[in-house]
């Protein structure tokens, strides 16, 4: 709790933090609850898994297509502006889903929300590169994933309470709270850029000065050998997440748990952040990044594989909050270490680029994880996801980190 009462102190750097985490916090809750009820929304329409998995990477491929434009945006039109713009579009994907729960519609949204979601994730991150100090991003990074992932485990259990309702109001919550969500950036983030051009005049910059594809690449390659292995490190978290996102909801479901501990097991994955993350950052900074993301992935890769064995809700329970403290080890440590790198480059190009390589896992993960699940079984899913992060922590065990 140390790092909160210090994130509260009369210092600029931390009242900046304390205001893009309570943002983040805002924003986990959304993106929580969206990916807590996406996966059953699509295949309560589709009446298939294996095809809901295949719809849910629509929202990756436009991400794909859109991180690097969105990240020369950023730069160009403003952080605390884009986030705005973000949490107006992303309550308007809400009520486009709940308008229009078709075949098509479904299409039509997941592609609306893959797009506008990467305002508001790109522009956070971004804000978050520019009010870290150098030496302390471990702690910065520990505090600001503690309270988005700790608002990514509300949304679940706040969606399994509204799952109880019939039909669930869960897109109507949704849309409330991305309008509290831009009232709380409009009237109290920093204004801290003076960038006053139109969404107009900056999309064009964007599209004929930036070069922006061509620009991202080249400040990302200047990350150099370290940048492509926590680029794996970070792909594997995400490829992970992926996963749990479409089975857990479902499989949980299907093995005729109440709706809450739908919700709690869900929330799980994301609740134990709030306390590892601080520590893991700060202890990132003082020893270096290596032995916090070996630990990450061993946990994240044992509890997978054990999940797969459990029916119980106690253990599922269990295992899911294993694996999320794996993951909160991971996630500050490999961004932690990203912003450190990228000390001397333009934010928002980084930010994006990170973004494509988070966007990457998310994309790739729904589609084997769902017909793994159909035709071989949900056990062999969490199985061989387990297997594959074990794998990568060899890697890490056996590869040199030393960052500067």
């Amino acid at each position: 709790m140390a790092y909160f009462i210090a994130a509260l102190r009369n210092h600029r750097a931390y009242r900046e933090l304390s205001l893009i985490s309570f943002t983040s916090f805002l924003f986990g809750i959304i993106y929580g609850l969206f990916s807590f009820y996406l996966p059953i929304f699509a295949e309560d329409i589709l009446k298939n898994i294996a095809w809901a998995g295949i719809f849910l990477t629509l929202v990756e491929i436009v991400g794909l297509l859109f991180d690097l434009p969105i990240g020369a945006f950023t730069d160009r039109y403003g952080r605390r502006r884009t986030i705005i713009l973000g949490a107006l579009l992303l309550g308007l994907s809400a009520l486009l889903f709940q308008a229009w729960q078709t075949i098509l519609g479904l299409a039509v949204a997941l592609v609306f929300y893959g797009i506008v979601i990467e305002f508001v994730i790109i522009a956070t991150d971004a804000e978050l590169m520019a009010v870290s100090p150098r030496g302390r991003s471990g702690r910065f990074y520990g505090v600001y994933e503690a309270l988005h992932n700790f608002g990514y485990a509300v949304g679940p259990f706040l969606g399994g309470v509204l799952l109880s309702y019939a039909p669930p109001p869960i897109f109507w919550a949704l849309a409330i709270i991305c309008l509290i969500l831009f009232f709380f950036a409009l009237f109290f983030m920093e204004k801290r850029e003076t960038k006053h051009d139109s969404i107009i005049e900056t999309t064009e910059a964007v599209i004929k000065k930036d070069h922006f594809l061509e620009s991202s690449i080249k400040e990302f390659k200047k990350l150099g050998f370290i940048g492509l292995v926590l680029s794996l490190f970070y792909f594997t978290y995400s490829f992970h997440w992926g996963a749990i996102a479409l089975l857990e909801p479902i499989w949980t479901l299907r093995l005729g748990l109440d709706p809450l501990w739908v919700g709690a097991i869900y929330g799980a994955s994301a609740l134990p952040f709030l306390f590892v993350s601080p520590f893991a950052g700060n202890f990132t900074d003082r020893h270096g990044p290596k032995r916090a993301i070996v630990t990450g992935l061993f946990l994240m890769g044992t509890a997978t594989f054990l999940f797969g064995t459990a029916q119980n809700p106690y253990l599922l329970f269990t295992y899911a909050f294993i694996a999320a403290v794996g993951d909160a080890i991971l996630v500050p440590t490999v961004l932690a270490s990203f912003d450190t790198l990228a000390s001397r480059h333009f934010k928002g190009r980084i930010s994006s680029a990170v973004n494509v390589v988070e966007d990457s896992g998310y994309l790739l993960a729904p589609i084997p994880a769902g017909l793994i699940a159909h035709f071989i079984g949900f056990n062999w899913a969490f199985y061989l996801f387990g297997a594959f992060i074990l794998c990568v922590m060899i890697v890490a065990l056996f590869t040199r980190l030393e960052i500067k």
